[in-house]
């Protein structure tokens, strides 16, 4: 059995099921949006992640590993930083909301 792909694959069995509409929509599989969700990034942003290499599962051990809270990963994210840098702005006094609100300050700019 593979981690990764397959209704009968363990993350199959766990997660299985298509996506819901609105992530089908932007082309996440029913796993991959489960493990976006898991995180609290929306479809369109986990779009633009998937767009840009970002595999959910590797995102997910990255983070967990930095020992980052998961409701706090989607605003990191969406503020364009890797773990590591989330660790070292949470280390140097920046806090989750100040990373929601230049995360949603991006999302001004985006056009897709």
């Amino acid at each position: 059995m593979s981690w990764h792909a397959g209704s009968t694959s363990i993350m199959g069995l766990m997660f299985g099921g298509p996506a819901p509409p609105e992530w089908a929509r932007v082309g996440i599989s029913g796993i991959d949006a489960r493990l976006w969700q898991l995180l609290g990034v929306p479809p369109a942003e986990a779009a633009r992640l998937a767009k840009a290499g970002q595999d959910p599962v590797v995102v997910v051990e990255q983070w967990w590993a930095a020992g980052v809270p998961l409701d706090e990963v989607a605003a990191w994210l969406g503020a364009g930083l890797s773990a590591q840098e989330a660790v070292e702005q949470r280390a140097a006094g920046v806090d989750v909301e100040q990373a929601a609100t230049l995360r949603a300050l991006r999302g001004l700019g985006h056009t897709d």
